[in-house]
This record gives C-alpha cells, structure tokens and sequence, in this order.
C-alpha cells in the first residue's frame, strides 16, 4: 500500500509512521483472506512511495515502486526492513528541488535499505513478473523479472544476482503503447495489457544455444 502524493507531507510521512498501513508491505495471515477483519495483518517492511508490482522469485521477494520525480525503484523486500521513503530517494520532487537527503547521511540516524537498482530519469514502472522459462533458462543462475513501464512504453528485461544483491543487467524491448499490467507468463510467451490498446503477447525465442 503506497502513499502517492505530490506536494502533502503529511501523505508522505505516513510511509514512516508504525501505526499507518500505508507506505507498507503488509503481511495477512490466511484467515484474514477468507474473513476480513479490520486491522488483521503485520507490518512485513515500511519507507514505500508507491508500491505498483510485486513477485516472489525462489525465497527472494522483489518490488518495484514509483520514485516521486525519477527514482523508481526495484527492491528485494526483507522483513522489517525500511526502504526510506520520504526520508531518502534518489528522485526530486516535482518541483525539482532536492528534498530527500542521500543513504550516508540518512543512515547516520537510522537504517534504510538502499533501493537494488534505482531508474533515473523514472521509466513509469508498473508492474513486475517473472520472465518466460526459456529467458530465465538462459541466463540462470540470475534472477530473471520482467518491468513494465508506461513511460518508456517498454518492457524491461532485468537480471539480478539475488545473493549479492546486485543488477547484472537491464535491457530495454520497446513497443509503442504504455504497458499497465502482466497477465499471464508461460515457458514462452507474457501476455500484458496496455492502457488503450487492450492486450499483446510477447513471445521468446531462445537463440543460442
């Protein structure tokens, strides 16, 4: 749950306050699922702006969020971790001032988690799954996700070294509409939809062998 906002710090500060589920992962057990109760669930990680996509990878949970002016964010998710926001962010504020204070000097206070990789100028992320069998087998053992964005009308295919927590790679596939969400992924082929021009399916072709 995010705290999307342009100008309203009081929005913003909710991502760091512990009684507010906004800018928050939030865990439910799964008796909450079936029989929603009001205030059923734990904080899993805090410090969010905009949280838009989220996939599970092996025992790695990663997340992308909209930075405010640049500084969307890909983040592999810790329990009880704090990612920041609006404290630090490698984005400015619409305004185009430098508001949010770096990692070392944020640090000095309190422990942030620095974002895996940060998009500067921001991309529009939108949503994150995991890429097609045939992606993912050739480039094992790294993490292999997909991004969409709506401002770059791209996919982003995205290779993570997991264990070091490190981006080995990020390749842009263009197309021409902006990319909301995935729907589906198989051992070749994602299917996504756009903001106007309905659904497309991508396929993967393993070329070398």
């Amino acid at each position: 749950i995010g705290t999307p906002e342009m100008y309203n710090q009081k929005i913003k500060n909710l991502a760091q306050d512990t009684t507010s589920p906004y800018g928050k992962v939030l865990k439910f057990p799964l008796k909450a699922l079936s029989a929603p109760q009001k205030g059923l669930f734990d904080i899993y990680s805090s410090g969010h702006r905009n949280p838009q996509g989220m996939h599970l990878l092996g025992d790695r949970l990663y997340l992308v969020e909209h930075g405010p002016k640049g500084g969307d964010e890909i983040n592999i998710i810790s329990q009880g971790g704090n990612y920041g926001w609006p404290i630090i962010s490698l984005g400015s504020s619409y305004d185009d001032k430098i508001e949010h204070q770096t990692l070392a000097a944020a640090g000095q206070k309190r422990a942030f988690t620095n974002p895996l990789f940060s998009f500067v100028p921001s991309i529009g992320i939108s949503d994150l799954t995991g890429c097609p069998q045939v992606v993912a087998d050739r480039y094992k053992p790294l993490d292999c996700l997909l991004a969409a964005s709506l401002r770059a009308n791209s996919i982003f295919v995205i290779l993570a070294d997991g264990e070091s927590k490190a981006i080995a790679s990020v390749e842009k596939i263009q197309f021409k509409e902006r990319i909301r969400d995935f729907v589906k992924t198989t051992t070749n082929k994602t299917t996504f939809l756009t903001d106007h021009e309905g659904a497309f399916q991508a396929t993967f072709e393993k070329i070398v062998e």
